[in-house]
């Protein structure tokens, strides 16, 4: 009877360990895949995308201000949380301002229980990056990387890069109902 109360116990503990720690499947997924409307409200993510960019920023340093590009669906706010973060007076969100300079992705993260990878991008050359496949451990403690995948130079494409603070343009269709509205 005992040992049916401590394996009840531990079952619980278990389901309770794996709901906090989260499952966020498909979430800023590779090119091709399908993609949800946003990152999940999963703190995970953006821990996930501060750990991975701080080790491919520590290897390969950035010589001077540069700034980081987020799927095309993360919040400005949360793409400058992450950068403060990163606790890098030259880090910042890409915007019009900063697109001239050296462009680092986070391409997509993917978080499945306590583990997880992040596809980061480092500028090499002019069109040129470096990817890197960062996978992390951690949920119930802080994220910690255990592994990394350098890809060749050049090997795969540089993600495409997504200007933060910029107001979307109205459509064609919205400006000429503006138009026809004052006539």
């Amino acid at each position: 009877m005992r040992s049916m109360v401590m394996l009840t116990a531990l079952a619980a503990w278990v389901l309770v360990a794996i709901g906090c720690v989260g499952y966020a499947p498909g979430v800023s997924a590779p090119e091709g895949a399908e993609r949800g409307r946003g990152w999940v409200a999963n703190p995970a993510l953006d821990d996930v995308a501060v750990v991975s960019l701080r080790h491919v920023l520590v290897r390969q340093p950035a010589r001077g201000a540069y700034a980081v590009s987020f799927p095309e669906w993360m919040s400005e706010t949360r793409a400058r949380r992450i950068v403060l973060a990163l606790e890098d007076e030259n880090a910042h969100i890409l915007t019009p301002e900063t697109e001239h300079w050296p462009v680092y992705h986070v391409a997509w993260v993917r978080v499945m229980g306590d583990s997880a990878t992040a596809h980061v991008h480092r500028p090499m050359m002019q069109g040129l990056t470096q990817a890197y496949d960062v996978r992390s451990r951690g949920g119930l403690r802080p994220w910690r990387v255990t592994s990394v995948r350098a890809w060749g130079m050049g090997a795969l494409p540089e993600p495409e890069r997504h200007l933060l603070g910029v107001e979307p343009e109205p459509d064609a269709d919205d400006a000429g109902a503006e138009d026809n509205a004052g006539a």
